[in-house]
């Protein structure tokens, strides 16, 4: 039972090594290595894992199980989109080439491809790793993908908002710690390593950051005073404006009402002029006819006394 939890303690510490290298890249990865199995520095490497460390030296020369190697390690990350659009999967890797068991850092690829990868996509016909141009036609041809020319672009492009959205900064430095196992000594520790910046804090700059807020705080209440003002005096002039309005209305209405009464006193005087007309002419038609018969009846009366 012992000897089969140590191996299942170093195939997790493998998968996590390599879960590592992919989100932080090889150079910030290979520094802790197999901690969680060794609880402290380990002297496995990318090329320990691709060419298989024996752990064995002849003549001061390192002894590997393999000449030359082709690595593949890739992890995909999968996400819901909207409602009405499929299913959002990328794959990011690496692929490690070790020509010779001289070479010390490899010729490293980063790539990404949009959507799924499996295991018979990194081989070709005679189920061997593809090869550098092999799989450069796979990822930028076959699946729309991209090759990286450094492991900087590929672990910025990674971080993304389009892509994986992480913060970069903070998972390099809390990942190969956090994944490591090691026990700490206090939790006075866990807080330095994990929530408190590295740095020592700038007394001097607090107080001065202090000093800022109190000095921005004093303007804001300065600030906020003129615009009380500015209110005020902005409501004073809008209730003149208004008044000022208002009386020209009135003044304007009172005109208008003087000259439609005095119109009006027009109308009736011209009316009653008319009808003063009327009787006027009708009585001078009366004494008319009357002057008339008088005329008449005294030519008559000539007569008579004639």
């Amino acid at each position: 039972m012992r000897g089969r939890g140590s191996r299942r303690e170093r195939r997790q510490s493998v998968l996590m090594d390599l879960i590592m290298t992919v989100l932080v890249g090889t150079d910030a990865a290979h520094r802790h290595f197999n901690r969680s199995a060794t609880g402290g520095q380990s002297d496995r490497t990318v090329k320990s894992y691709c060419l298989l460390d024996t752990k064995r030296e002849e003549n001061g020369i390192q002894q590997y199980l393999r000449s030359a190697a082709i690595t593949y390690i890739a992890l995909e990350f999968s996400w819901p989109r909207k409602a009405t659009e499929e299913e959002q999967i990328e794959t990011w890797g690496l692929r490690i080439e070790f020509r010779n068991t001289a070479e010390n850092q490899g010729h490293i690829k980063p790539f990404v491809v949009f959507g799924p990868l499996t295991k018979a996509d990194f081989l070709d016909a005679e189920r061997q790793p593809l090869e550098s141009v092999a799989f450069k036609h796979l990822v930028e041809k076959a699946r729309d993908g991209r090759l990286f020319e450094t492991q900087e672009q590929y672990l910025r492009d990674m971080a993304n908002d389009q892509h994986l959205n992480f913060n970069r900064a903070v998972l390099s430095s809390l990942l190969p710690q956090a994944m490591s196992f090691t026990n700490l000594k206090s939790f006075d520790e866990f807080c330095r390593r994990f929530i408190l910046p590295d740095d020592k804090l700038n007394v001097s700059d607090v107080v001065a950051s202090y000093r800022n807020f109190k000095a921005y705080e004093n303007d804001l209440r300065a600030l906020f005073d003129q615009q009380t003002r500015l209110e005020t005096i902005r409501d004073l002039h809008r209730d003149h404006t208004a008044a000022a309005r208002d009386r020209v209305v009135a003044r304007w209405l009172a005109s208008e009402l003087a000259h439609e009464h005095a119109a009006a006193c027009v109308r009736e005087q011209q009316e009653n002029l008319g009808i003063q007309k009327t009787a006027f002419a009708q009585e001078e038609a009366r004494i008319g006819e009357l002057d008339r018969l008088t005329g008449e009846h005294r030519v008559e009366r000539r007569r008579e006394h004639v």
